[in-house]
């Protein structure tokens, strides 16, 4: 349970997460999504409280290191150069030690530190095996590899969570832990993550944009044919509806043009957030 003094010491720890988000526009939603995936995952695997709460706040937080790689590699669409992926690569160690003085920061430090981490000792930045690497760990690899998959980028499109499934299905067990895939999967079947996947926030659909590609959240109110500008590269594109989702049009920044509005972006999940770990009835250990 999070006692009501440090509701706003969590409050500052997970503010830390929305500060590497600001950073890359191209991962819009993300950390929305993982405090999502990562609590019904747990919850469906049978974890315990503990479990769950660094689970949630850890796949909150699990990034937080990136605040420390250069925009020329965190922000490169192509494939990043053996050096720059030794420098990508020290994003969980530096990430643990920005929590190091937080006096929440044991609640997220150890997922931070072994998101990457493998079962088979595949894994970075310590090549851990087995048990050795945390189960709150494990559940949120697990989650953060599915939103990787399912979530579209300006060079490749979103898979579904399906196909999600076929890719991590072969790995379970070897690379990623079985029980996390597993409840994974059950959600996935029984349509519990179709309001998650390519989403920011509940109601709050996605959109790429077609100018510079960073994914933009769809007004809730939004209709068929609005403009909107983009918050990153203030191109402007109209909205479409076409089947069962949004598209996004490019459309030329002129006296038409001129009063297309950049949408709010979706309200802070923090506070939800905070109200999930508070009100929930402790379960035995696992």
């Amino acid at each position: 349970m999070i006692a009501p003094r440090n509701r706003k010491l969590l409050q500052s720890l997970l503010l830390l997460g929305s500060v590497t988000e600001a950073r890359d526009p191209y991962t819009g939603g993300h950390l929305w999504r993982m405090s999502q995936l990562c609590k019904m995952i747990a919850v469906r695997a049978g974890a315990s409280r503990r479990v769950e709460m660094e689970a949630v706040i850890g796949g909150w937080l699990h990034d937080i290191g990136k605040i420390g790689v250069p925009d020329a590699i965190l922000l490169k669409r192509g494939r990043l150069t053996g050096d720059e992926l030794s420098v990508m690569h020290r994003h969980p160690r530096l990430g643990a030690a920005l929590l190091r003085d937080h006096p929440l920061g044991l609640l997220a430090r150890r997922v931070v530190a072994e998101h990457h981490e493998r079962l088979d000792g595949s894994g970075y930045p310590r090549g851990l095996h087995g048990e050795a690497i945390g189960r709150a760990s494990r559940i949120v690899a697990v989650a953060d590899a599915f939103d990787a998959m399912t979530s579209a980028r300006p060079y490749r499109a979103a898979m579904t969570p399906e196909k999600a499934l076929s890719v991590l299905r072969p790995l379970a067990g070897r690379q990623y832990d079985a029980g996390a895939f597993e409840a994974l999967a059950a959600l996935v079947e029984e349509g519990r993550l179709d309001g998650i996947v390519g989403h920011a926030d509940h109601g709050v659909d996605l959109v790429l944009c077609p100018h510079c590609g960073p994914a933009v959240a769809v007004p809730r109110d939004a209709r068929s044919g609005d403009v909107i500008r983009c918050h990153t590269c203030l191109g402007v594109f109209r909205l479409y509806f076409r089947g069962k989702a949004w598209r996004a049009m490019p459309e030329a920044d002129d006296e038409t043009a001129r009063d297309a509005a950049m949408p709010p972006g979706p309200p802070s999940a923090i506070p939800h957030i905070i109200d999930s770990l508070a009100d929930h009835p402790a379960r035995a250990a696992h």
